[in-house]
């Protein structure tokens, strides 16, 4: 068993042929504690391909996409419908884990977003004024 260094307290089962992670409210427990915020599903892709002895050139070569697609999204670019199949048809990663992954960290962004927003509402207190 091999484990995403990211996450080495959470077990991440990796093969050549099947990519799962156990997903409970243990591992959003994990997360909300280690301060680790969630990433789009291309990093994970990125760690999964160096895993497998791929870089950027050589998996896109297996998967048919071109190599700045697979750059692009390992540097965070939103994961498309039909990059998730290609992802899943030719090296087995699940589409809907993909997904999964990618919401989580728009659900996370989303969530920052939103403190800030409820932060920039309070008003001063002692200053007369309303926000």
């Amino acid at each position: 068993m091999l484990h995403f260094a990211r996450y080495a307290k959470f077990e991440i089962e990796v093969d050549k042929v099947s990519f799962t992670m156990k997903e409970s409210s243990e591992f959003k427990e994990f997360m909300a504690a280690s301060g680790v915020a969630p990433v789009p599903a291309g990093v994970h892709l990125e760690e999964y391909a160096k895993l497998q002895g791929y870089n950027a050139y050589t998996l896109s070569k297996k998967i048919d996409c071109a190599p700045s697609t697979l750059r692009r999204l390992f540097t965070g670019a939103a994961l498309s419908i039909e990059m998730a199949a290609k992802i899943e048809r030719h090296i087995g990663l699940s589409a809907r884990f993909l997904f999964n992954l990618e919401a989580e960290a728009n659900a996370y962004k989303a969530e920052q977003m939103v403190k800030g927003y409820e932060e920039s509402l309070t008003p001063e207190i002692g200053n007369g004024e309303l926000a």
